[in-house]
C-alpha cells in the first residue's frame, strides 16, 4: 500500500508492559479500523485500499518489533492493540489482542485505471445546472478524489462493513423446499448470463443441499432488461419481522423543497452492498435449471431487507439527516445553499467512503436547481408531480377491469395531495373495485376517470404550510 501513519508513542519503563507497543482507540480511529468480531479479523484503511488483520489468541507468542521509530506503517509485520484497560488498578493486567497483519485478500482485485479510463469515468458523472462554469473544476477535483465511490460494474462492488443482514425465523418454523416455476424459453439465455454474472461477482455460490429452497421469477425493468427475483414468500412468512421504520415520503419532500441547490444520488445495486450473516445464507437458496444457489449478499425480495438497508443508511448519515441530507433506502438527496453545497457533498462522500458504500454514476446528478425525488419534482419553488409519470397516467385508456382500475387509482392516489377532493372525485370508480358491481347507464365512472386525469395534468406546485 505504501501508506505511512505518524504516531506519537509514550515511552514506558522497562518491564511495565510485555508487548513492544500498544495501539489504542485514537490510533484505531485514525486508520479507520473496522472490527469483524465473529470472523476474528479487522480491516484498516478507507476506500478500496485496505489491509486485513487476523486476531491471534492473546497468549500467542509475539516477536519483538522495533518501536524506536516514530512512524507506523500499516503494512509492518506485527502490531498489538489494547482492547480493554483497567484504569482503576495500575497493577491489573492489560487485556490485549495480538494481531498479525496479513495482505488483504478482497473479493475482487482493486480496480486499476489508466489515465484515459479515469477521465472517461469522470465524464460520466453528471453536473447540474446550478453549478457555474467557474465552479466546475472544484466539483471535478472532488470527483477525482472519490472516483472509487462510483461503481461501473458488478465486479467492482464491495460490501459495507457497518451492518449485516440476519434472517431470524419464528419459533416452530419448518423449512420448505419449493419446486422451480416454469420459465419462458426466451428468457433462458439472459437468466443464465445473469447467474454467471452473480457467480463471477461473488454475490452467490453453488449449493448442493439446503433445507430452504425458493423458485425464481423474472420481472422486466423500466429499461427493458430482465431482473431475476426469487419468490421468498414462504421464507418471509416464517421470518420474524423487523419493524424498523421507513421515513414518510411526504415528510422528506417537505424538508427538501425550497432549496437553492440539490444533488441526487443512488446506490449501485444497494441491497447487494450488504452481506448476509454466514449462518443465514443457505436460507436464501434458490433453484434454477442450472442448479441451486444461495446469496452471500442481500437480494431483493427478503421481507426485512428494506429495514436493514434503511438502518444502514441512517447510521451512515445520522449526524446530517435533516440538516442537509435525506435518505429513503438507496435514494438520497443533498440539499442546501449553493455556497455550502460543495462542502456538503464532500462530507457525504466521506461518510460513504468510511462505510465502503458505492454509487451508481448513471443515476447520480450533482448541483441541480431542481430534480426528481420519490416521484416528485423538488425545487426552490416547491413540490410538483413528475411529468413522465403524469404523461403515462394521462395516456391510460378508460377501463373497469378491476386489475387495471386498481393500478390507475394507485398511480393517481400517489399524487392525491395535488388533487382537490380526491376521495370524492374518485368515489364513482372505487365502487367497481368490489365484486359483482355492474356498470349502469348514468354512472359517473367515465366522467370521474377524466376528471382525475385532468386534475393531475393541471396540478399545482405545492407550497409548505406555515408550521409555526
Amino acid at each position: 500500500m505504501g501508506v505511512v501513519c505518524v504516531v506519537e508513542f509514550q515511552v514506558m519503563k522497562n518491564g511495565t508492559i510485555t508487548n513492544p507497543m500498544l495501539l489504542g482507540r485514537p490510533w484505531l480511529r485514525r486508520v479507520h479500523a473496522t472490527n469483524y468480531w465473529n470472523e476474528g479479523f479487522m480491516t484498516l484503511g478507507r476506500g478500496r485500499e485496505r489491509v486485513k488483520i487476523n486476531v491471534i489468541p492473546r497468549h500467542h507468542k509475539v516477536e519483538p518489533v522495533d518501536s524506536s521509530d516514530e512512524t507506523d506503517d500499516w503494512t509492518s509485520s506485527n502490531y498489538s492493540s489494547t482492547s480493554e484497560v483497567d484504569t482503576e488498578d495500575e497493577e491489573s493486567e492489560v487485556d490485549v489482542s495480538v494481531m498479525d497483519i496479513l495482505p488483504v485478500t478482497p473479493t475482487h482485485d482493486p480496480i486499476k485505471l489508466s489515465e484515459e479510463e479515469f477521465d472517461d469515468r469522470l465524464q460520466q458523472i453528471k453536473i447540474g445546472d446550478a453549478v457555474m462554469e467557474s465552479e466546475k473544476e472544484s466539483y471535478l477535483q472532488l470527483f477525482r478524489r472519490y472516483i472509487h465511490l462510483f461503481t461501473f460494474d458488478y465486479k467492482e462492488l464491495h460490501q459495507v462493513s457497518w451492518v449485516e443482514h440476519c434472517i431470524e425465523l419464528v419459533d416452530g418454523a419448518k423449512p420448505i423446499k419449493q419446486m422451480p416455476y416454469r420459465m419462458n424459453p426466451n428468457f433462458s439465455k439472459t437468466v443464465k448470463e445473469e447467474i454467471d454474472k452473480l457467480l463471477d461477482a461473488g454475490f452467490i455460490f453453488a449449493v448442493e443441499n439446503s433445507e430452504w429452497v425458493s423458485p425464481i421469477v423474472i420481472s422486466i425493468k423500466k429499461n427493458g432488461k430482465l431482473r431475476i427475483c426469487v419468490d421468498y414468500r414462504k421464507l418471509n412468512k416464517a421470518t420474524k419481522k423487523d419493524h424498523y421504520p421507513l421515513p414518510f415520503s411526504y415528510q422528506i419532500l417537505d424538508e427538501v423543497a425550497f432549496q437553492e441547490c440539490y444533488s441526487f444520488a443512488d446506490g449501485y445495486n444497494g441491497y447487494n452492498q450488504v452481506r448476509i450473516v454466514e449462518k443465514d445464507q443457505l436460507k436464501t437458496t434458490f433453484t434454477t435449471p442450472w442448479g441451486t444457489f444461495a446469496y452471500i449478499v442481500m437480494p431483493f425480495g427478503l421481507c426485512n431487507a428494506p429495514a436493514t438497508f434503511q438502518c444502514l443508511m441512517n447510521r451512515v448519515f445520522e449526524p446530517y439527516i435533516g440538516t442537509f441530507i435525506r435518505v429513503f433506502l438507496d435514494d438520497f438527496c443533498i440539499y442546501g445553499s449553493k455556497l455550502d453545497h460543495l462542502h456538503q457533498m464532500e462530507t457525504t462522500f466521506q461518510r460513504l467512503d468510511e462505510a465502503q458504500a458505492s454509487l451508481n454514476p448513471t443515476k447520480c446528478v450533482f448541483g441541480c436547481s431542481k430534480g426528481i425525488l420519490l416521484g416528485h419534482v423538488v425545487s426552490r419553488d416547491g413540490i410538483g408531480t413528475d411529468p413522465d409519470k403524469v404523461s403515462k397516467i394521462k395516456d391510460l385508456p378508460f377501463s373497469l377491469n378491476r386489475s387495471k382500475l386498481r393500478s390507475f387509482l394507485g398511480h393517481v392516489g400517489y399524487y392525491r395531495r395535488f388533487i382537490k377532493n380526491f376521495s370524492k372525485t374518485a368515489q364513482p370508480l372505487t365502487q367497481f373495485l368490489k365484486k359483482d358491481v355492474t356498470y349502469e347507464p348514468g354512472n359517473k365512472a367515465h366522467e370521474a376517470f377524466g376528471q382525475l386525469k385532468e386534475a393531475l395534468v393541471s396540478s399545482p406546485v405545492l407550497k409548505n404550510p406555515d408550521w409555526s
